[in-house]
């Protein structure tokens, strides 16, 4: 029996079973936070864009406003765009390592 035991623990350390739970726990873990920061940062990058935008106005004074905020929309959904294609890059960057992480095990 001790030696079925034996057999069975070698085997699952030399297949990466040891501990399957422990690294499906690990890569949901990091997959949760992953999305967690990058949706943090994007809600922090559309802040500054707004006060980016606001201070433009300010300076910029009130007759050109409407000009000023027909340019900031067009610049606006432009990094709102390369944003996205950011985040998808990092997803897709971070979901690798993730699958990397979770083959080891």
């Amino acid at each position: 029996m001790f030696a079925r035991q034996r057999n069975t623990v070698q085997g699952r350390v030399k297949n990466g079973t040891l501990f399957p739970n422990i690294s499906i726990s690990i890569e949901n873990q990091v997959h949760d936070m992953t999305e967690r920061i990058l949706n943090q940062l994007q809600e922090n990058v559309f802040k500054i864009l707004e006060l980016i935008r606001s201070d433009l106005e300010t300076a910029l004074g009130k007759e050109t406003e409407s000009n000023v905020r027909q340019m900031d929309k067009l610049e606006l959904e432009q990094r709102e765009t390369a944003l996205k294609d950011l985040l998808k890059t990092h997803k897709e960057k971070y979901g690798k390592m993730l699958e990397d992480i979770s083959s080891i095990y």
